[in-house]
C-alpha cells in the first residue's frame, strides 16, 4: 500500500533518532565532545619520543657507543605494539575511532624523524667536535718546539693535534697551492714560518676554494692577516684526497712531507669548535620545538573535524 505523508515523515523522524542514539561520531546530527586524555596523550607521547630519541642521537653515547644508540631506537619502535594493542582491543569492544592508532603511527614516524635529523646534526655539527676535543689543542705556537734538526718530526710530534696554534709570523703560502680534481676539488697550501725548511708537514686544506689561479689559495681564513690556527680535518674521504694533492706539490715544488697533518686555516680555530657544539644543540632545540609545535596541531585539529563531523541540524515539523 502507498504510504500517506504523515507515515513518511514519522518513518523519517524514527531513523534520526536511531542515528542520534547511535555511537558512531561518523554518522550526521551527532557533535562529539573532545577527548582531552587522548588528545594529551596524541600531542605528548610523539613529541617526547622526538626529544628523546633526536638527544640520544647526538650525544657523546653515539660518539662512543654507537651500538646503543641503535638498540635504543629499536626498543622505541618495539614500544609502538603497545598502543597498536590497545587500538586493537578498543576497535573489538567499539566502533568508534581510537587515539591509540594515531598515538602509535605517530611514535614510529617521530621516532623515524629523530633518527635522520640526529644523523644530519651529528654528522655536520657534533661528531667533528667529538673526534676533535678528544685530541689535544696546543695553544703555543709548534713550530718553536720543532725548528731546526727536529723540522723532520713536526708530523709525528703532533699527530694527537686537534687544535694548533702557530707562532706569529707564521702563513699559508698561497703561491705553492695545489688543487686536486674529483667530484669535488681539494686544495693544499703549506703552512710556513721564517724558519721554514723544505720539510712540510703542516697544510691548510679546503674544498673549492682554489680554482681561480688569479685568486690563488682561498680556503678559510687565509686571508685574514692575523689569522695564525689550524682546525684539524680528520674526514678520511677528504683526507685521502688531500693526501693525492699533497704528493702533487711535493713533485711539482720540490718539498718532502713526511707524515701531512691538514687544518683548515682559522682565526679562532679553537672558538670555531666550540660553535660546532652551540649550533648543533641549537637546531636539536629548534627541531625539538617544531615537532612539539606540529604534534599539537595535528591531533587537535583531527579531534575537532571528528567532533563536527556531519554537524547540520535537522527540524521536522
Amino acid at each position: 500500500p502507498t504510504m500517506t505523508t504523515k507515515t513518511r515523515l514519522e518513518a523519517i523522524k524514527g531513523m534520526i533518532q536511531e542515528v542520534q542514539t547511535t555511537n558512531s561520531p561518523l554518522l550526521p546530527f551527532k557533535r562529539r565532545t573532545l577527548n582531552a586524555q587522548g588528545l594529551l596523550l596524541a600531542w605528548l607521547c610523539p613529541w617526547v619520543v622526538f626529544t628523546v630519541v633526536l638527544v640520544l642521537d647526538v650525544s657523546p653515547v653515539r660518539y662512543h657507543m654507537p651500538e646503543v644508540v641503535s638498540h635504543g631506537v629499536l626498543v622505541v619502535m618495539l614500544f609502538c605494539a603497545l598502543p597498536l594493542l590497545v587500538a586493537w582491543r578498543d576497535r573489538q569492544l567499539s566502533s568508534q575511532p581510537s587515539w591509540a592508532w594515531y598515538v602509535a603511527i605517530s611514535i614510529a614516524a617521530a621516532a623515524g624523524a629523530a633518527y635522520m635529523t640526529g644523523g644530519y646534526v651529528f654528522g655536520t655539527y657534533l661528531q667533528p667536535y667529538y673526534t676533535l676535543t678528544n685530541l689535544n689543542q696546543y695553544p703555543k705556537p709548534p713550530y718553536n718546539a720543532i725548528s731546526g734538526e727536529s723540522a723532520t718530526q713536526a708530523g709525528q710530534l703532533f699527530t694527537d693535534a686537534g687544535v694548533i696554534l702557530f707562532e706569529p709570523g707564521s702563513y699559508v703560502d698561497r703561491k705553492r697551492m695545489m688543487l686536486f680534481e674529483n667530484i669535488e676539488n681539494y686544495c693544499v697550501a703549506p703552512i710556513v714560518s721564517a724558519n721554514q725548511t723544505q720539510d712540510i708537514d703542516f697544510w691548510a686544506v679546503g674544498k673549492e676554494c682554489c680554482e681561480d689561479a688569479a685568486l690563488g689559495f682561498a680556503c678559510g681564513d687565509v686571508r685574514d692577516p692575523v689569522a695564525r690556527s689550524g682546525l684539524r680535518q680528520m674526514n678520511q674521504v677528504d683526507m685521502r684526497f688531500y693526501q693525492m694533492a699533497v704528493q702533487q706539490a711535493e713533485a711539482k715544488y720540490n718539498v718532502t712531507s713526511q707524515r701531512p697533518l691538514f687544518f683548515e686555516w682559522q682565526f679562532d680555530a679553537a672558538q670555531t669548535l666550540a660553535d660546532w657544539k652551540t649550533n648543533g644543540w641549537v637546531v636539536v632545540l629548534q627541531a625539538s620545538i617544531l615537532v612539539g609545535a606540529l604534534t599539537f596541531m595535528i591531533p587537535l585539529g583531527l579531534g575537532l573535524a571528528f567532533a563536527r563531523v556531519g554537524f547540520l541540524p535537522l527540524t521536522l515539523k
